[in-house]
């Protein structure tokens, strides 16, 4: 202070204005940082509004997803039809109402079983069913069974089936078993991942193969919580080590095995032969009829002797007395040449006249004829010949019965052309012989060219044919 008393005018003058400046500079500063502070305030004012009202849209969609879970929720059956047979009684009813009655108490097993173990359920649950298989294979032994007549009679039970509800599916998954099986555990894990879906009911212990698959979600809390598995008649053990819970639809599934019945049926209209269990690259052996389904000569002669005496007729060839079913039906109202013109149905699939199976004697006298080189198809059943430049295979003269056998043979390989095929002189075959009704080969040629299920086996009309 007395340093400042002895400060001349001028200097005090420096030293207040230096004094103000630095005050000024301070105000500035104040002014600056409360403006910034204001920016930043109405900033996050701003973002907190905006996070109020992004939580309350949250909120909202958040509410309206759990409604919707909450009100479509549902119930999933997954089953494997190549194991899993429903009740005989479903079948051995009327096939229309009898899969209507399937599905109902399925349905109906389903509720029970959530109503006695869901104590949230309030009945108001879907129920979905997805039902995958190889349709052969259920065919095949219901009707070996003589619990079905004809492999066409499950169609029109998994007709109603379907029908009678809208969210039954039934899945053809077609020949090969790894088919079926793969459908329906990814249709598992599927279903495993869905919020709405809150049970999964399996139908799959009969086989081992879907042990491996459940244990990969021994650990996962969802599979214990929404798993239920449907006891077989002849459940695998190694299910009961996967620590989830079983139910029985006994009423639903058949628990006992199938018991083949022999009953006494006609022979086939066409017969194949014997010699060897077809492949799927059968089709491509074109001579010497290569490429048959499998059967034996005894069932093929046992077929025939069984057969009534109304469907007998008497052959002029080296076995007379041999029988055959008399070729397709030809429809009253058919049109068209039937000596010139192509048989086929009402939808135009070519539907092949029948062959008569040839006699066993026949049959060996053909197969010491093409020990040594197989006979040439197009030189012996058509009247152009062959043509081919160096042909392998033989082209000596055969006799009236070595034709037939021939022609018989060549009708097992599958035509390429398919059932539009319209060529005269065609040897090959439209549909497989023994149908739908009682092929019982997976690896059936006959699927590859879409051959094989022709329902519709009536001459409708003859179509002119082709001239190549």
């Amino acid at each position: 202070m007395n340093g400042f008393q002895s400060m001349s005018f001028n200097e005090k003058v420096d030293v207040y204005r230096q004094f103000d400046e630095a005050r000024h500079e301070e105000l500035e500063k104040f002014a600056r940082d409360y403006q910034s502070m204001q920016v930043k305030l109405a900033e996050l004012v701003a973002d907190l509004d905006d996070e109020r009202k992004s939580r309350r849209s949250w909120r909202q969609q958040a509410e309206v997803l759990q409604q919707s879970v909450e009100r479509n929720r549902f119930a999933v059956v997954l089953i494997d039809g190549d194991g899993y047979l429903f009740n005989r009684t479903f079948y051995m009813n009327s096939h229309e109402s009898g899969g209507a009655q399937a599905a109902h108490t399925l349905y109906t097993d389903v509720q029970q079983h959530l109503k006695a173990n869901s104590p949230a359920f309030n009945g108001d649950m879907e129920v979905m069913v997805i039902l995958c298989f190889n349709k052969q294979v259920p065919a095949r032994a219901l009707v070996e069974a003589d619990i079905i007549q004809r492999a066409s009679q499950l169609d029109d039970f998994f007709w109603s089936f379907t029908s009678s509800r809208s969210l039954f599916q039934v899945i053809d998954c077609g020949p090969g078993k790894e088919r079926a099986d793969s459908k329906l555990r990814d249709t598992y894990r599927f279903y495993l991942n869905s919020a709405q879906c809150e049970h999964i009911f399996l139908a799959c212990c009969h086989d081992n193969g879907y042990v491996a698959e459940l244990d990969k979600y021994r650990h996962d809390p969802r599979a214990a919580e929404k798993t239920v598995l449907i006891k077989h008649g002849n459940t695998a053990n190694q299910f009961y080590n996967l620590n989830l819970p079983f139910t029985r639809f006994s009423s639903t599934f058949e628990m006992e095995p199938l018991q083949a019945v022999r009953r006494a049926e006609a022979a086939p209209a066409f017969v194949p032969s014997a010699r060897r269990v077809p492949s799927a690259d059968d089709s491509a052996s074109q001579n010497s009829g290569e490429g048959t389904p499998a059967t034996t000569w005894s069932t093929v002669t046992a077929g025939a002797s069984r057969m009534p005496d109304r469907t007998r007729t008497s052959i002029g060839l080296s076995a007379s007395a041999e029988t055959f079913e008399p070729g397709p039906k030809v429809s009253s109202n058919a049109t068209g040449d039937p000596k010139a013109g192509i048989p086929v149905n009402r939808v135009g699939q070519r539907i092949d006249r029948t062959i008569r199976p040839p006699a066993k004697s026949e049959i060996d006298r053909f197969q010491d004829r093409i020990a040594d080189q197989k006979l040439c198809n197009t030189h012996h059943l058509t009247s152009a010949g062959c043509f081919a430049y160096k042909c392998n295979y033989d082209h000596e003269p055969v006799d009236a019965a070595m034709k037939h056998t021939l022609k018989y043979k060549a009708r097992s390989i599958p035509c390429t052309t398919g059932s539009k095929c319209r060529k005269a002189e065609c040897f090959y075959g439209h549909q497989c012989p023994w149908g739908m009704d009682r092929c019982t080969n997976d690896k059936c040629p006959f699927y590859r060219n879409n051959l094989h299920d022709i329902h519709d086996l009536e001459i409708a009309k003859f179509v002119p044919a082709n001239a190549a």
